[in-house]
């Protein structure tokens, strides 16, 4: 990885999916509340390469016995490494994951969109993905997608400038993607009338998509 960020930066970003100022700053975030002593009995496997492990696992999702090759850290300790890395950047960023609660934020939103993307009233892009799992003991069919695989779902909704502003994630994956919009949070807040979304612009209100000042993308799932 060093020699990756030294040489060849694009190749880091695919390895993790982040630069290397942007990894710098997860490390020097996360680090006091993951970092392990030396013992006489062994070193203790440094902060950073915890956190490279993880990412590449939450990146690909390869398995922990292929990662243990790139990493050359046994297996049984890599599922440890994982949820323990993933509960640590929750504690430290979860809170950074906010809907807009008034009207200026979200014109703000739908104002960057405008200006980056050339993409009017819009008030955040949507999308899903399905997450392989093992499915739970007797779970049946519950959890197998149309895809034939087993999983839970993640949705999410993003701003212009990919920033996470939602999230759900947890759905059985046999659930279809209007099954998964229609009982999240975010859509059951917007029917109520909680999240404080604009009025349309006169110059729109013609507009059958924008009866408020929002328009969803909502993508396949993958």
């Amino acid at each position: 990885m060093k020699k990756l960020a030294l040489e060849d930066s694009e190749s880091y970003h695919r390895f993790l999916r982040m630069d290397v100022s942007t990894f710098e700053e997860l490390v020097a975030l996360v680090s006091p509340s993951i970092e392990r002593k030396n013992t006489s009995m062994r070193e203790a496997i440094p902060a950073a390469e915890r956190i490279a492990l993880t990412l590449r696992y939450l990146a690909t999702g390869e398995t922990q016995s292929s990662l243990s090759y790139q990493f050359r850290i046994a297996q049984n300790t890599i599922s440890g490494i994982i949820p323990a890395i993933c509960s640590a950047i929750y504690h430290h960023l979860g809170s950074e994951i906010q809907v807009p609660e008034s009207e200026n934020e979200w014109k703000m939103v739908a104002k960057e969109f405008w200006a980056k993307w050339n993409f009017p009233l819009c008030l955040g892009a949507m999308d899903g993905k399905h997450i392989r799992i093992k499915p739970p003991p007797h779970s049946g069919a519950t959890y197998r997608n149309y895809k034939g695989f087993f999983s839970i779902v993640l949705l999410a909704l993003v701003d212009a400038n990919l920033k996470f502003l939602y999230v759900d994630v947890g759905t059985n994956g046999r659930v279809s993607e209007g099954g998964v919009w229609g009982k999240s949070k975010l859509r059951q807040a917007i029917t109520n009338g909680d999240m404080n979304i604009p009025e349309a612009e006169p110059r729109y209100q013609d507009w059958h998509l924008n009866c408020h000042l929002s328009l969803w993308l909502m993508m396949p799932f993958r």
